[in-house]
């Protein structure tokens, strides 16, 4: 149950599958098994290739099964018995606990993962095991021959207390940041700057079906009219920092109010979890409604557009009688113009913002590490995978446009991308959030639409 549990985990939450303890569960409990399965007698030759076979299986069940079917002939076990396998078993514990930090040492240098660097790890993991065998592991066996007091006192309570000392004192100065450049804590500070933390009274409220309070978010300068309002998902929320620096320069006040996975689609439900279900539904039907009662200069809308794309979001007409006939695309298709439509009754203008390409989470500090380490990496993405996995879209708002006039599709990437990669800073800023694959930070949007004014002028100012 264990070992199914994981594989269905591995798809859902691969650091639960990692780190989880129900998850991991199946490989102690398959090296106790072995403890207590009846030992068969074998005969020389099929044990032999049964235990070389193994070989080629998946390291859990291929360990459990060499050691159960060697056990028949002991002596004869080569892959057991061998001087090379033995050593490596004296190492085995020590080399458990150096493989990974010299795994991630690598990534923090952005080392590629090809056959000469694995060797390297495999080489640097081994020498700092046998090291550590040799002067920590071996000198500590001295401690069974100590009476208990000096081994909880120097074993224990010494080294537990200068870990706490020195843990309290690095807390204490929030890291030392000063043995960082201000390059360095700039960027720092950009990569954590979370725009759903700092408009959290403007996105996601625990009721979806209420929208936040325009005095509580406002975007741009401070004045009585609201010129225009900002809906959306996550991905809007983080494009607040580029809103309101554009607000500023074009004098005026905005208000945004947006749900993580709700991307504005009226007339359009979205058959996943219930919770899911009945959020996106409440709150599109807020949206809905509050547009009808209000009037703006110009509406924006901005989501995660080709994440929608995926089938498992299961995009379909709310009304049941449609909701037979319509696919997922032609759903998605029919919400956007439904949302226009919806918009426009409500300004003169409605402006999507495109989204930003998705990256590899540990691509997101990328400039930081460039910066801090000193090294020569290059911080990018390939703009052709961009431009394929969002050619649907983009073919999609060129139809709207056509069809809506007052319609202004604005491309923010056009400041990151050339032909060939989209850059994943601006000016050594760092535009996403630490360890995020898809989400500006909130300084980073300031930094990409700072940009985007020098080299394209404010589109607000034109509206």
């Amino acid at each position: 149950m264990s070992l199914l549990y994981a594989q269905q985990q591995l798809s859902v939450n691969a650091e639960k599958a990692y780190y989880s303890m129900p998850v991991r569960a199946f490989e102690l409990l398959l090296g106790a098994l072995i403890c207590f399965l009846p030992q068969i007698k074998w005969s020389k030759w099929l044990a032999q290739t049964l235990v070389w076979s193994c070989l080629a299986l998946i390291p859990c069940l291929a360990t459990a099964l060499i050691i159960y079917i060697g056990q028949s002939v002991q002596s004869q076990n080569v892959v057991l018995t061998n001087r090379f396998s033995l050593w490596m078993g004296k190492i085995s514990y020590p080399l458990y606990l150096w493989h990974w930090p010299v795994i991630v040492l690598f990534s923090i240098y952005m080392l590629p993962v090809n056959a000469g660097y694995q060797l390297a790890m495999v080489l640097l993991s081994i020498a700092l095991a046998y090291l550590t065998y040799r002067y920590i592991e071996q000198p500590s066996k001295g401690f069974v021959m100590a009476a208990n007091y000096k081994v909880i006192l120097s074993g224990f309570v010494a080294p537990a207390l200068c870990f706490i000392g020195v843990a309290q004192l690095v807390s204490q100065h929030q890291g030392f940041p000063e043995r960082l450049s201000p390059q360095v804590q700039n960027q720092m500070a950009a990569l954590n700057s979370f725009a759903h933390g700092i408009r959290q009274k403007c996105h996601s409220f625990p009721n979806p079906g209420t929208l936040a309070n325009p005095q509580d978010c406002v975007l741009g300068v401070e004045k009585p009219q609201i010129d225009f309002m900002l809906i959306g998902d996550s991905h809007a929320n983080s494009y607040t920092g580029l809103l309101d620096v554009w607000a500023k320069d074009a004098g005026l006040r905005g208000y945004d109010s947006t749900q993580d996975t709700t991307i504005y689609l009226p007339g359009v439900q979205r058959g996943r979890g219930e919770h899911e279900v009945a959020a996106f539904q409440a709150r599109n039907d807020a949206i809905e409604a509050h547009l009808k009662q209000h009037h703006y200069q110009f509406v924006v809308m901005s989501a995660a557009f080709s994440q929608y794309l995926d089938a498992g979001h299961d995009l379909h007409p709310s009304a049941e009688e449609d909701s037979q006939v319509a696919n997922h695309l032609d759903s998605y298709f029919a919400g956007l113009q439904a949302a226009v439509d919806s918009a426009l009754a409500s300004s003169e203008y409605v402006v999507m913002l495109m989204d930003v390409p998705v990256i590899d989470p540990d691509q997101a500090n990328c400039s930081l590490r460039r910066e801090w380490l000193g090294i020569e990496r290059e911080c990018a993405v390939s703009a052709d995978e961009f431009q394929q996995s969002n050619a649907l879209i983009y073919q999609w708002m060129s139809e709207l446009q056509q069809q809506y006039p007052q319609l202004i599709v604005v491309e923010p990437t056009k400041v990151l991308c050339d032909a060939q990669q989209c850059d994943l800073s601006v000016e050594g800023t760092p535009l996403y959030r630490n360890q995020d694959d898809d989400h500006l930070s909130f300084k980073g949007s300031e930094a990409l639409e700072q940009a985007y004014l020098q080299q394209y002028g404010n589109p607000l100012k034109s509206l």
